[in-house]
């Protein structure tokens, strides 16, 4: 009977959505919980777009026109410029990474919106997805500056450096973006902000990292 049950195989709900796992039968809803595949939401307000991860960054830039970089990959240090509101970042991690292990190369997208606050710039994150049992999602944002003086640039006058460490939430956002004063803010002051990071966008450095909790 137990081979009789293993060798029925069924489609993936998701395979709509690009999931081409055929689970056993009495597997499919283990299999669902954790699909990467599964479609998620879009963020936008009054916006009833739902897809997959490749869907969704397409609909993002060309329904709505919001930033996106793509070509970053996990464990890498990259410089990217964040502009106010949603920021999109598609990091890769393949099954040859010396950090990560995986059974097949996986795409993961993740939301940074900013804001402009009364004394500062505030970053959150957030991982759009379906969160899996066997993974942890790190994201490293570091903002540094060095000043000098405007009536003399070759008088140094100090430096700063930020950077923090988020544990990054899993969301499929059907609920919506949760309020940024519930979530872990990277906050850049006012005070050590460039002109041209208060004017258009703010530099920072990223760095995603996917952890192996098995």
């Amino acid at each position: 009977m137990e081979r009789l049950l293993e060798s029925i195989r069924v489609s993936c709900p998701n395979a709509a959505h690009g999931c081409a796992a055929r689970p056993a039968y009495y597997d499919q809803y283990d299999h669902y919980q954790t699909c990467p595949h599964a479609p998620c939401h879009c963020p936008g307000k009054d916006c009833n777009f739902l897809g997959s991860t490749e869907a969704l960054l397409d609909h993002f830039t060309s329904a709505h026109g919001w930033p996106s970089t793509t070509k970053i990959s996990a464990f890498e240090t990259c410089c990217i410029c964040l502009y106010d509101g949603f920021n999109f970042i598609l990091a890769d991690c393949t099954e040859d990474d010396d950090h990560f292990a995986t059974s097949s190369s996986r795409r993961y997208l993740f939301l940074l919106n900013v804001t402009r606050q009364p004394l500062g710039c505030s970053i959150t994150v957030h991982f759009i997805g379906r969160e899996s049992p066997s993974e942890a999602l790190r994201c490293v944002l570091n903002y540094s500056r060095v000043l000098y003086d405007p009536r003399d640039r070759h008088k140094y006058l100090g430096s700063h450096s930020l950077q923090s460490e988020i544990d990054v939430e899993c969301m499929d956002l059907s609920n919506g973006l949760p309020n940024p004063e519930d979530c872990f803010q990277f906050v850049v002051p006012d005070s050590v902000l460039r002109k041209n990071d208060k004017k258009d966008g703010i530099h920072v450095e990223v760095r995603i990292s996917i952890i192996n909790l098995e």
